[in-house]
């Protein structure tokens, strides 16, 4: 079992996975994921495996300044993840649906494998604007903003085209 954060007495504790970093980077909106932090709206968690993924283009102190805890993955684990049945799904996101699995943490991704994996395994898992919706729920930004933030996400992201429209069905707007 891996190493559990300090309890953080917060919403709930999301494991990120790196296209939600990648994605708000893109979009000049990384921000975001220290504002949900800062506002006790959630507690976000890295597995150091998918903090690899995205290493290159953000560094450790830009995470801590999020706010973003990056977690081992203990050997025990690893031994997990590579006996794990869907290996179509990547190393790291077997180890980020593990560990939630494990210690009760939500997923955050985008990543449609993963989250099949996810509902088949009893794992709660969010789509990256599911969770950043809640700085609109609590008055910490306004609708019109995020949407801007999920229109320059489709447009970096080609994988996520309509992503727009499903906001605005969510926000209500």
């Amino acid at each position: 079992m891996s190493a559990a954060p300090p309890d953080s007495g917060r919403l709930e504790i999301l494991l990120a996975d790196a296209n939600v970093l990648i994605d708000l980077l893109s979009a000049n909106a990384l921000g975001l994921v220290g504002d949900l932090i800062r506002h006790d709206l959630a507690a976000v968690y890295l597995p150091r495996i998918v903090y690899d993924e995205v290493s290159a283009v953000i560094t450790e102190s830009q995470i801590a300044d999020l706010g973003i805890t990056i977690l081992p993955v203990e050997i025990a684990l690893m031994e997990r993840v590579t006996a794990y049945h869907d290996k179509r799904l990547s190393y790291p996101d077997r180890s980020l649906l593990l560990m939630a699995k494990d210690n009760g943490y939500t997923v955050w991704s985008n990543d449609k494998r993963l989250r099949e994996n996810c509902d088949a395994n009893g794992v709660r898992v969010l789509w990256e604007f599911e969770a950043l919706r809640r700085l609109v729920e609590r008055d910490f930004m306004s609708a019109a903003d995020l949407v801007a933030v999920a229109a320059r996400v489709e447009e970096t992201n080609p994988y996520l085209s309509g992503i727009t429209e499903r906001l605005r069905g969510l926000l209500g707007m």
